[in-house]
């Protein structure tokens, strides 16, 4: 229950927050409307993913790391290379504000919205 450590990185409140599987880094999501790469030995920014026009509410990793997965109150999910910080995909189903997202096993993406599907 005690605090480690906590930093200040984005202009408005994270949303999403998640660790990459070695421990090395965290990936925070943002109502600034970026998703942020943070080394976690240094507190530092490494990589800076841009795109979204809307508060990110969630973000996930693949099972192999190398793709991570973000939704927004803009009503897209994009899909992003983990090394690049390049966006790979973009889907936008048309039915509002996205709130969560995962990977399955087999890199599947399955999103949950607004519209409750």
């Amino acid at each position: 229950g005690k605090l480690l450590r906590s930093w200040h990185g984005h202009d408005r409140g994270a949303y999403g927050a998640l660790f990459t599987a070695d421990g090395r880094h965290a990936v925070t999501g943002s109502g600034d409307y970026t998703i942020k790469l943070w080394d976690l030995d240094s507190f530092r920014e490494v990589r800076r993913f841009e795109g979204h026009s809307g508060t990110v509410y969630e973000i996930a990793l693949s099972a192999d790391g190398k793709r991570l997965a973000s939704v927004s109150l803009d009503g897209t999910a994009r899909i992003w290379d983990m090394d690049t910080g390049n966006q790979i995909a973009e889907f936008d189903p048309g039915t509002g504000p996205i709130y969560a997202v995962a990977f399955a096993a087999d890199g599947t993406l399955l999103t949950g919205g607004y519209d409750r599907t």
